[in-house]
């Protein structure tokens, strides 16, 4: 009788055991899971591109009297052009190279409305580009992803894999390429432009505390609290971090204020693409915070 007591107790404590131990292993999993930081990365080119993208159009930069700034801006809309639209811009563009600000209005709100008899609904801004786009090369294009001023372009491998994980926010144009002198053009489905709307900046300056000119949307502060406020972007890129409040919602591609010369993408991008591009991109790890 004393034997089986004992054996009865000696199983007890092996399953309590076995109890305690499945329990804490538990525990440590939920644990490292709630403690789990998320991660994205920035790309930047390793390679100066000597091509050119050649936009079907480009809004004009503008001069405003009222904020006192000539600039223009450098984003891509994917959106094709109209016609009408496009004869217009270069008619401009040859009489102003920066349209004084009342004629920019105008024309601003002309094509916007003209944009949106067609179901497409944008502010535009100064220097916006529009589709379609050709890409000059002196020669043949051979690496998996490029970085012309307006890119990035990615080869055939690379969109499909874009297009497999069915991103918000990201657009891909199938580019023709002209090779100089010859003008010769080689298949446009080799390669594509990547439009990448996501980006952090509106949402940096208003938490920066920049005004927004009232004419022309420009956005500024003081020198002084300007240059502190690019130091503090410096140091987060310097850490390799990004604040959590900076991703745009449901972003898994973005342009950040932080990592300014390239993109950061979100972790299944990255593992998505990367086999492809590896060796012909700068990549950090960033650590959200």
């Amino acid at each position: 009788m004393k034997g089986l007591v004992g054996k009865f107790l000696g199983i007890q404590c092996a399953l309590c055991a076995f109890c305690v131990y499945f329990v804490n292993a538990w525990i440590r999993s939920k644990w490292c899971e709630s403690m789990k930081q998320e991660c994205f990365f920035s790309y930047e080119g390793i390679k100066y591109d000597p091509g050119q993208l050649v936009f079907s159009a480009s809004l004009p930069g503008v001069r405003c009297n009222v904020c006192g700034f000539s600039w223009t801006g450098l984003r891509v809309l994917p959106i094709h052009c109209p016609t009408i639209i496009k004869k217009e811009i270069e008619a401009v563009r040859v009489t102003y190279s920066c349209c004084p600000i009342e004629k920019f209005s105008h024309y601003k709100r002309r094509w916007e409305r003209i944009l949106s008899a067609s179901g497409i609904n944008v502010e535009l801004q100064a220097g916006d580009s529009l589709l379609p786009v050709t890409w000059t090369r002196p020669e043949k294009p051979t690496d998996p992803i490029a970085w012309p001023l307006g890119g990035p372009v990615v080869c055939k491998v690379v969109s499909d894999c874009l297009v497999k994980l069915d991103l918000s926010c990201t657009h891909l144009f199938p580019l023709p390429i002209q090779l100089d002198p010859d003008s010769v053009f080689l298949n446009s489905g080799e390669y594509s432009l990547v439009i990448v709307e996501a980006n952090t900046w509106n949402s940096w300056y208003k938490q920066r505390g920049y005004t927004q000119c009232v004419a022309c949307g420009r956005f500024s502060l003081p020198d002084d609290e300007s240059k502190r406020a690019n130091i503090e972007c410096s140091v987060q890129r310097s850490r390799c971090v990004l604040s959590k409040d900076d991703i745009p919602d449901g972003a898994d591609i973005f342009l950040s204020h932080i990592y300014r010369s390239g993109l950061v993408v979100s972790e299944r991008v990255h593992n998505e693409i990367f086999p492809a591009i590896e060796g012909f991109v700068k990549v950090r790890k960033i650590v959200i915070v």
